[in-house]
């Protein structure tokens, strides 16, 4: 079987799910990016959008939701229970990859190392647990 990808559709929001885990191959137009994170594993997307919300929400913290921003954080526990949902680290970091704002899409690699090396030892972590 192929890796799960997040993907934000249609057909997902109308049946109330708000995401959908669609093969590699599969996907959804996403528009421009819209996702900065930081190297203290802050995430920061603008956009007014309660599905990018709940897609946020289910490998990150939300800790508040304005007017065109959405504030989260990307803590052990938050990844770990994303492991535990059947979400992968591949669909993690490549949902944040793939709508990452132009100014960090423009830099290499796009998202900070320490970030994705954190998000894969939280991940192992989960796995040796099990």
């Amino acid at each position: 079987p192929g890796a799960l990808d997040l993907v934000e559709t249609a057909g997902a929001v109308a049946a109330g799910g708000g995401l959908s885990a669609v093969g590699s191959n599969g996907g959804a137009a996403e528009g421009s990016g819209f996702v900065i994170i930081e190297t203290n594993f802050r995430v920061y997307a603008h956009s007014s959008s309660d599905l990018r919300a709940r897609v946020l929400r289910s490998f990150c913290h939300l800790s508040y939701q304005l007017p065109g921003l959405i504030v989260a954080s990307l803590t052990r526990q938050s990844v770990q229970a994303a492991v535990d949902s059947g979400i992968g680290v591949n669909a993690i970091l490549g949902y944040l990859e793939r709508n990452a704002h132009p100014i960090m899409a423009a830099q290499t690699p796009v998202l900070p190392e320490t970030v994705v090396n954190q998000v894969h030892l939280w991940a192992k972590e989960r796995e040796r647990a099990v």
